[in-house]
């Protein structure tokens, strides 16, 4: 199935390729809600239905601890006035203020990395057009713990090597302009809280067939020429 990249295209070249688009504020999360974020997290250490592809989602979350939900929800908005700063206001471009891929909760164990990869394009440059993620256009991550060994993310083109803190914030643009890896994990536990946001082209494109559920499977295209387990965004096939 086709659609049409141009519109985004045109907005990744307004963005343009410039560093300061690697966004990173310390202490993203306020103390109080990171140690609940962590204390939850902690209750599904050893669960291992809960690692990679197969991860968090807001629904079981809010089954689970209603409070710390809410939270994802919280920084969900806050991430979008932060991209309303860095990004709509900055350039004049147009994001939706709806998440692609919503916030959720993210488990690397040891042996888990990520190869080089953008979030919304094939290594070609050409649209993922698999899953939606070429609609990945502005990509966020926020880090709940750093008690972990490896699981550093790397920007290569850009001389930019990152282990964050408990509580911070990372956000840059989706395309292939803004290539990364993490690093293996080599021991203990690299918690996220990613989600995507998709720009605003006045069309809804849609490269997903009805009815059909996202696999983590599908960021297979977005790997630079390897063969790994991807642990990249998405959801489990049931």
């Amino acid at each position: 199935m086709s659609i049409d990249y141009q519109p985004y295209r045109e907005i990744f070249d307004i963005i343009g390729k410039d560093k300061s688009n690697i966004i990173v504020i310390n202490n993203f999360i306020e103390p109080d809600d990171l140690e609940k974020i962590q204390n939850y997290l902690n209750t599904h250490k050893d669960d291992k239905e809960f690692m990679g592809g197969k991860d968090l989602r807001f629904k079981q979350v809010f089954e689970e601890n209603p409070e710390v939900a809410n939270l994802l929800q919280k920084y969900e908005k806050k991430t979008y006035e932060m991209i309303k700063e860095k990004f709509i206001n900055r350039y004049g471009i147009k994001v939706l203020e709806k998440p692609e891929n919503p916030t959720h909760f993210v488990k690397w164990v040891p042996g888990m990395s990520s190869k080089l990869h953008s979030d919304c394009e094939k290594p070609d440059g050409t649209p993922a057009e698999s899953a939606n993620f070429f609609k990945y256009n502005i990509s966020i991550l926020m880090y709940p713990n750093n008690d972990y060994v490896g699981g550093s993310i790397s920007f290569p083109d850009y001389d930019i090597t990152l282990k964050p803190n408990p509580g911070d914030f990372i956000m840059f643009p989706g395309n292939s302009y803004y290539k990364h890896t993490v690093t293996n994990i080599e021991q203990g536990t690299r918690y996220t809280m990613p989600s995507w946001f998709a720009f605003d082209t006045g069309v809804n494109a849609t490269s997903i067939e009805p009815g059909r559920k996202y696999s983590y499977k599908d960021s297979v295209q977005l790997w630079e020429g390897q063969k790994v387990n991807p642990v990249g965004p998405g959801y489990e096939e049931e």
